[in-house]
């Protein structure tokens, strides 16, 4: 998935960062000339905005009102022309990015136009979600092909830099969603703190594949003796679940399954994280856990059930 970062990174002629810098990780769903309102029913979180400054439909003021009302709907950045550069950009439009971490980008009027950045933005992203969908089709032939062999595997292994040397073990990432009135709305949202999780768990490197399967995230990754790409995931997930636009709305647990040193075997280790999901919330609860383990489960369920035994005898 594509963030701002990633969009300033492209330099686009005629285009360049003014503001907002704190916000650049914000994941660039698509792009969207901002035109009609109410934005609502026409904008989706993760969009990034394009706006002309016409002085006759659009001066200043609309401006501001618009940055803060795209900001409620989780825009991702706002791009702003100055027809024929009549003026410089107020401070307290800067300061207002600033204040919102909203990216603020500023498209010279003569140079390039909204159409040609939207389609370099969204060329970019559909770019990005084809190498996303190619890492998460290899993941769906690993985990679930029925004619998988060893050729394919060193073949598409070598392609994304992988090293099978090493066990791996696969995740299942449970999303709990609180629903509201808007249930399109909802949606949209929930598309994008997936989009979000993809982009996130992507910036871990080579090292694990990631797909969206059964409205689940699934993940495989290398385990390495020091478990930092469980760490890397307990913190990823934490960090997303805390952000103000998912906050109350959406949090994750991911649930390991045993590694396995075969390729060819890690389709058990999926079935073992599969079976243990509707045991997940016990643990959660009772210690708040992100990222669980099949080993972790099988305990605390063989503790329960000693106590259950205990109390049974006892009575």
């Amino acid at each position: 998935m594509v963030k701002c970062r990633d969009i300033l990174r492209m330099k686009l002629d005629g285009m360049w960062l003014l503001a907002g810098e704190g916000g650049l990780d914000r994941v660039v769903s698509w792009s969207y000339v901002v035109m009609t309102r109410p934005f609502a029913d026409h904008m989706n979180a993760g969009d990034f905005a394009l706006c002309s400054v016409d002085f006759e439909h659009f001066g200043w003021k609309e401006v501001s009102d618009a940055m803060y009302e795209l900001d409620e709907l989780k825009i991702s950045g706002f791009a702003i022309s100055i027809k024929d550069e009549r003026e410089e950009v107020p401070v307290d439009i800067i300061d207002l990015a600033e204040k919102l971490t909203l990216p603020l980008f500023q498209i010279r009027w003569e140079k390039a136009s909204f159409v040609d950045i939207a389609q370099s933005i969204g060329n970019y992203v559909i770019e990005e979600n084809n190498k996303t969908n190619r890492k998460g089709e290899f993941l769906y032939n690993l985990l679930f092909g029925y004619d998988i062999n060893t050729r394919y595997i060193e073949k598409i292994a070598g392609l994304f830099h992988m090293d099978f040397s090493v066990p791996h073990r696969v995740g299942i990432i449970v999303v709990d969603r609180v629903y509201g009135e808007n249930l399109e709305n909802d949606e949209h949202t929930y598309h994008y703190y997936m989009s979000c999780m993809a982009k996130m768990i992507s910036d871990l490197g080579d090292a694990a594949l990631f797909m969206n399967f059964l409205n689940k995230g699934v993940i495989l990754f290398p385990d390495y003796e020091d478990d930092r790409l469980i760490h890397s995931l307990e913190r990823l997930l934490n960090e997303l679940d805390d952000n103000p636009q998912f906050c109350h709305r959406m949090k994750s647990t991911c649930i390991l399954g045993r590694p396995y040193q075969n390729p060819q075997d890690y389709g058990k280790s999926y079935q073992e994280a599969k079976s243990l999901i509707c045991k997940k919330d016990a643990l959660v609860s009772s210690q708040r856990k992100k990222v669980i383990s099949s080993n972790m489960m099988e305990i605390m369920i063989w503790r329960q059930e000693e106590l259950r035994l205990r109390q049974f005898l006892l009575w």
